[in-house]
C-alpha cells in the first residue's frame, strides 16, 4: 500500500534554485576573467640589446649598362639594306644599315664638278704667276747681258776715239744705249721685287682658297658617307627599329648600343630618404646569393610620385656574374653605422593604428605582457628602441600574431 510522502516546503525549493543560479554566474565570471594561454613551445623570443646600429633601407634596383650610345641618322634617306640585327655584338665603325638618297648623290656630283673647276682655275692662276716671274728673270738676264756687252764696247770705242779712228758721236751712241739698259735693269729689278711681294700674298690667298674648296669637297663627301649608318661604339645592339624600304628622316633615332665595359644600377627611393642618401653612400647588392659592394654615384633631386632616382656602380666588377639590361637586383643601402643604441628584432613588433606594440616576457617566463613602445630608425633586421624597453628584456617574436589580450599565460615546459 502506497504511502503519501510529505511535500517539501516552498522556501526550500527557492533556496536550492537560487544557489544554482549564483553558482553558474560565478563560474561564468571566473571563466571570462581567466587569461588566455599558449604553449611555451609554440613561441620564440628575442632579447633587447645595446649594440652598433646600422640604418639601412632595402632597394629594388634595375640593371643598366654603364655606357649607352644611341644610333641616329645624320642624313635622310630610304633604307636600302640592314646589315645587322638586334642582339648582335658590333664594333665601333661597323656598318649597321645603308640608306639611299638620289637627290643627295646628285648634289654631291654637282658640287664635286664645281669644286674641281674652281681648283683648276686657281691652279691656272698660279701657273700664270709663275710664268710672269720667269719672264721677268729672262728679261733681266738679257738686260744684264747687253749691259756687259755695251760696257766692253764703250771701253773699246773710247780707246779708238783717242787714236782718232772713230768719231765722238759713235762713242756717245754707245754710252747712251748703255745708260738705257742700266735704267731698264733698275725698273725690272723694282718690278721683280714688287711682283715677288704680291706673289707671296696671292699664293697665300690661293692656298687658302684651295684648302677651303678641298674641305668643302670633303664635307660633301662625308655627308654622302653618312648614307651608311655605322656603330658609334663597340657593344651589344640592344635595339634597332628599322625595315628595308622605310624612309628615315634626318636625326631620327634608329636604336641603341649598350657598352660591354660594365653595368650600373638604377633605383627609385622614397622621398623620405632624400636627405639621407648622397653620392658615396655604400650598399650591398645580392645577386645569385652572393653579395657585391655598390656605391651611389648619382642622386637626382627631382621628386616624382613620392620617389627620387639614384644610380649605383659596383665597387668591384671582376667577379660579377653575367647581367642583362632590365634585370632586378635586391640591394641594401647603408645610411649610418657605428652608433650604440637599444634595438629589437623587427619581427617582434605588432602594428596597431599609429602605435607599436610588443609582448614582453616576465622574469618567471610564465606569462607575457602587452606593452606599448616608441621606435626610431630601422634596418632590414632591427629597429631602434626609443622608449618602453630595457636592455635584457625578452620579447616574443613569433607565436602571438593577431593577439590583442593584455596578458598571455605560457604553459608547458
Amino acid at each position: 500500500m502506497d504511502r503519501v510522502l510529505p511535500k517539501k516546503p516552498r522556501k526550500m525549493r527557492w533556496a536550492i534554485s537560487g544557489f544554482c543560479v549564483v553558482f553558474l554566474f560565478g563560474l561564468s565570471v571566473f571563466l571570462l576573467e581567466a587569461n588566455p594561454s599558449v604553449t611555451k613551445a609554440d613561441i620564440s623570443t628575442a632579447t633587447v640589446f645595446i649594440g652598433a646600429f646600422e640604418e639601412t633601407i632595402p632597394v629594388r634596383a634595375t640593371v643598366a649598362p654603364l655606357h649607352t650610345t644611341y644610333v641616329d641618322t645624320v642624313v635622310a634617306g630610304r633604307i636600302e639594306s640592314i646589315l645587322v640585327k638586334e642582339g648582335d655584338e658590333v664594333i665601333a665603325g661597323q656598318p649597321i644599315l645603308r640608306l639611299a638618297n638620289t637627290r643627295l648623290q646628285l648634289e654631291f656630283i654637282s658640287k664635286e664638278a664645281q669644286v674641281t673647276e674652281q681648283l683648276n682655275n686657281l691652279r691656272n692662276t698660279k701657273l700664270a704667276m709663275e710664268k710672269d716671274l720667269l719672264d721677268l728673270r729672262r728679261e733681266m738676264i738679257e738686260v744684264e747681258y747687253n749691259i756687259k756687252k755695251l760696257e766692253r764696247e764703250a771701253r773699246q770705242k773710247k780707246m779708238l776715239r783717242k787714236q782718232g779712228a772713230i768719231s765722238q758721236d759713235e762713242v756717245d751712241q754707245t754710252l747712251e744705249l748703255l745708260t738705257y739698259y742700266k735704267r731698264r735693269k733698275e725698273l725690272i729689278s723694282l718690278r721683280e721685287k714688287t711682283q715677288k711681294a704680291l706673289r707671296s700674298q696671292q699664293l697665300a690667298q690661293l692656298d687658302g682658297s684651295v684648302k677651303r674648296l678641298s674641305r668643302s669637297l670633303d664635307v660633301a663627301s662625308s655627308i654622302l658617307e653618312h648614307l651608311t649608318v655605322r656603330a658609334p661604339q663597340s657593344g651589344i645592339l640592344t635595339s634597332l627599329t628599322a625595315e628595308v624600304g622605310q624612309y628615315i628622316n634626318q636625326g631620327e633615332r634608329l636604336g641603341q648600343i649598350d657598352g660591354t665595359s660594365g653595368h650600373r644600377l638604377t633605383a627609385l627611393i622614397s622621398e623620405y630618404y632624400l636627405e639621407k642618401v648622397s653620392v658615396g653612400t655604400m650598399g650591398t647588392a645580392n645577386i645569385d646569393s652572393n653579395h657585391f659592394p655598390v656605391r651611389v654615384t648619382k642622386v637626382y633631386p627631382e621628386v616624382a610620385n613620392g620617389t627620387f632616382r639614384i644610380e649605383l656602380e659596383f665597387a668591384n666588377t671582376a667577379e660579377l656574374p653575367r647581367l642583362r639590361r632590365g634585370q632586378t637586383v635586391n640591394t641594401v643601402l647603408n645610411l649610418s653605422r657605428g652608433k650604440e643604441v637599444l634595438q629589437i628584432a623587427r619581427k617582434g613588433i605588432l602594428r596597431d593604428p599609429n602605435i607599436d606594440i610588443v609582448y614582453v616576457l616576465a622574469e618567471s617566463g610564465d606569462y607575457a605582457v602587452r606593452r606599448r613602445i616608441r621606435l626610431g630608425r630601422s634596418n632590414s633586421r632591427y629597429v631602434e628602441v626609443l622608449d618602453g624597453l630595457r636592455s635584457g628584456d625578452k620579447v616574443v617574436v613569433s607565436g602571438l600574431e593577431g593577439t590583442k589580450e593584455s596578458r598571455i599565460d605560457l604553459v608547458g615546459e
